[in-house]
């Protein structure tokens, strides 16, 4: 089973590179699936620890957490988006934690590098936020 969260993430000087918010240490794939790995040895997403791929239930959460990183960052750094979370997972009061996760679309209002990449790695482009909670429910409603 899987479920529909969203997240922000910083893109790298290259302008094609998604990163996390807090440190560049992992490589979001467009492509495929990212897996996690632990420190400790386990699965990624284990109730044990604090591992795996942090997204949001709410638009609001991510939108506020994007928000206040533009204080710090140009617009053209940060970006908004959706992710299908999947595999070990824990289901918080506010968002997932995942052991996978897949970059399923992302909110990119002018035409970039990333732009081209992501649309050909096969994810949705949407030209402003409300596109991106409208998908989000349909993808949710996909899978009851």
């Amino acid at each position: 089973m899987s479920v529909f969260g969203y997240r922000a993430w910083r893109v790298l000087e290259d302008g094609e590179t998604l990163v996390g918010l807090y440190s560049d240490k992992f490589l979001w794939s467009l492509q495929e699936p990212n897996v996690g790995t632990c420190t400790q040895g386990h699965r990624a997403g284990s109730t044990s620890c604090t591992c795996g791929f942090y997204s949001w239930a709410d638009f609001g959460d991510a939108h506020k957490e994007y928000t206040d990183l533009l204080e710090y960052l140009p617009q053209a750094r940060v970006v908004l988006g959706a992710v299908e979370c999947f595999g070990l997972a824990e289901i918080g009061t506010r968002g997932y934690r995942s052991e996978k996760s897949a970059v399923r679309a992302l909110v990119l209002p002018a035409p970039t590098a990333l732009a081209s990449t992501a649309r050909a790695a096969g994810v949705e482009v949407l030209q402003n936020a409300s596109k991106l909670v409208t998908r989000v429910e349909q993808l949710r409603t996909q899978r009851l």
